[in-house]
């Protein structure tokens, strides 16, 4: 299909038949209008209850016929620029409507999917099946017969029956053949009975031909519009009239329907019959106007003159017997219309120019604050400074965007300076501690004391002749010192650790002889591990000293080292004199203190590992003391340094 037309007269014909299109359906052609292409352009609308269609003049390129939304069409059309209207249509439904510079493409939906408006001129074939039935026939003949006996449920089942196809119809009415009443699908007033009657008697001989006739029937301000048949007797060879039919029409109802459609409330309605002479106009009254330049007009909606007058004249045979439906409007009520909202439109555009002038001041002040305020804050970390405060969302989805990647990139530059000056500062604070103890550890193990006892041992080792065993204890000696002063390292190899402590037990042992006794349990696959150097003799040295050897029995200390899921596990157990809880929570609470003991080792620990590292003590007076850590299983100083630097 391919067509084109004014858009003022496209959109009067969308206008007049959206009126009768479906709002929701479960067909959805019947929310649509129906174009159709032939001579001319039929809109189509259609409920199933009602239906309005009009014909308007267009250039039929090609023939055809689509469903188009009734109110996505109307809006559209709307919305075109003046000029005129193309609409092609292809096999696939696609819809291109153009107008000017503007263009629309869309799905349209089946023509064969609309269903097909029933036609009002099937009151011809409803008179005749009444008239014709095998019930009105019997009711006709047995009255005439016998005046009695007729079957009257019967009759008013046929009309009853009848009246559901044609919402108009008002009245089924039944006269005998002498023109008096018979029945009514509705009781009659007798007045109207005998007007009835009245007016079949006065029609001349030739209008009681069996043929469907129309008129127009007034009774005071109730006009009605009806169709009167003869009924011939088909029982009879001589085919007598035995009565007539006649079927009334409640003319509002039809007015009410057209009236929807109306352009303004300046419209005017009249009924025309075919020679264009007004029947019924809409304010009750017949006139001698002749429409029949409007009838003869080639499409069925368009600019006429009519009695001189420019109108808008749109036409409809909704009745299909020869009456038409017209509608006239004036034309310069179209225009007064156009320059009253033309007045508005201007007085709107006014009111609208003034408040989008103070709304686009606020807008503009809204969007320049918050950068002024990004200024301040970068002027603010230029200083050194990065707290800057967060700054207000204006709204706009691109700038509180920039702001908020502002926030975040001070924040996050804030963030990296601490963790770098606090990584450097635990760095610093671990340095330095693992130096204090070396420096705590050599001053403490270089003691006089200590010193005078074991060079004691070996001159009596010595002046017994012991001269292997005073080597051993010159070496063991000599490894020890050794240990604790050639190396700047915080860590060393399980194996090596274990090594000086083995050292310093040979020579404790060679002071207490066999009062001490000393268990290491070492995993083998351990040693290759590192560990906290100068962090295990500490141990033992405090369980040799504040233990076993102050209880005044024989002591003995298992040293056990191994490996559980992925952590080094260290325990140091003797059978000494054991602690109470206070002494316990003070040891702990010493932690980082300066001090050689435990609280200097869970402190450097700490400081490498933190929450990763595990101290447990357990012990009781005279029962023994039980010192338990762990820590991550490392295997050289590279996977040490990168599980430092994920910690901080």
């Amino acid at each position: 299909m391919k067509i084109s037309c004014e858009k003022y007269i496209l959109q009067s014909a969308c206008t007049i038949a959206s009126r009768a299109t479906a709002s929701k359906s479960p067909i959805p052609a019947l929310e649509g209008l129906l174009l159709q292409a032939g001579i001319d352009l039929r809109v189509t609308g259609y409920d199933l209850k009602k239906g309005i269609y009009t014909n308007i003049a267009a250039d039929i390129a090609e023939q055809g016929s689509i469903v188009v939304g009734a109110r996505f069409f109307g809006e559209m059309i709307r919305r075109l620029p003046d000029g005129i209207v193309t609409i092609c249509s292809d096999s696939n439904n696609n819809v291109n409507v153009k107008c000017g510079k503007s263009e629309f493409n869309f799905m349209g939906i089946n023509a064969d999917d609309y269903p097909e408006m029933p036609a009002v001129d099937s009151l011809n074939n409803i008179s005749s099946m009444v008239a014709y039935s095998s019930i009105t026939q019997e009711a006709l003949s047995t009255h005439k017969r016998d005046g009695g006996g007729q079957d009257m449920k019967g009759l008013h089942t046929l009309f009853s029956s009848t009246a559901q196809y044609i919402r108009f119809i008002d009245n089924l009415i039944l006269l005998d053949g002498d023109l008096n009443y018979f029945t009514s699908m509705f009781i009659l007033p007798e007045t109207q009975k005998e007007a009835l009657c009245a007016f079949v008697r006065q029609l001349p001989e030739e209008k009681k031909n069996g043929r469907v006739t129309w008129y127009i029937l007034r009774d005071g301000e109730k006009e009605q519009a009806f169709l009167m048949r003869a009924i011939y007797g088909m029982n009879s060879v001589s085919l007598d009239y035995i009565g007539y039919l006649m079927i009334t029409l409640n003319i509002q109802a039809i007015y009410a329907m057209v009236k929807e459609a109306h352009f303004t409330d300046v419209s005017e309605l009249l009924l025309v019959d075919a020679n264009g002479t007004v029947l019924y106009d809409g304010g009750g009254m017949s006139g001698d106007r002749d429409m029949s330049t409007v009838l003869h007009a080639p499409a069925s909606c368009g600019y006429r003159k009519v009695e001189n007058r420019p109108v808008l004249a749109a036409h409809s045979d909704v009745l299909r017997n020869g009456w038409v439906l017209v509608e006239l409007t004036p034309q310069y009520m179209l225009f007064r219309a156009a320059w009253y909202s033309l007045g508005w439109m201007i007085l709107l555009f006014g009111v609208v120019t003034l408040i989008s002038s103070v709304a686009l001041l606020l807008i503009s002040r809204s969007i320049t604050a918050p950068f002024e305020r990004m200024q301040q804050s970068m002027r603010q970390i230029e200083r050194g400074d990065f707290n800057v405060p967060a700054i207000p969302a204006v709204g706009i989805l691109e700038i509180d965007e920039l702001l908020l990647r502002f926030e975040e990139m001070a924040e996050r530059l804030n963030d990296t300076i601490e963790e770098v000056y606090y990584a450097k500062l635990r760095e610093t604070e671990l340095t330095m501690c693992a130096q204090q103890s070396e420096i705590e550890m050599l001053q403490q193990q270089i003691n006089p004391h200590f010193l005078y006892n074991t060079l004691d041992s070996i001159n009596w080792m010595a002046s017994m002749g012991a001269t292997e065993e005073v080597s051993h204890m010159i070496i063991a000696l000599s490894n020890f010192f050794r240990f604790t002063v050639s190396e700047h390292s915080a860590f060393t190899t399980i194996e090596r650790e274990v090594v000086f402590a083995e050292n310093y037990v040979y020579l404790q042992k060679r002071r207490f002889g066999s009062a001490l006794s000393v268990e290491f349990h070492v995993a083998p696959e351990v040693g290759e591990y590192l560990t906290l150097r100068l962090g295990l003799q500490p141990l033992i040295e405090n369980a040799i000293l504040h233990g076993t050897m102050r209880g005044g029995r024989s002591g003995v200390i298992c040293v056990e080292i191994g490996l559980n899921k992925g952590r080094i596990r260290l325990s140091v157990k003797d059978n000494g004199i054991g602690m109470d809880k206070d002494t316990i929570k003070r040891i702990l609470d010493q932690r980082g203190k300066r001090s050689i003991g435990l609280p200097n080792i869970m402190r450097r620990l700490e400081l490498v590992f933190k929450e990763q590292c595990f101290f447990d003590i357990q012990s009781a007076p005279m029962d023994g003391t039980q010192i338990l850590i762990e820590f991550p299983a490392v295997g050289n100083e590279e996977e040490l340094n990168r599980l430092t630097k994920k910690e901080r």
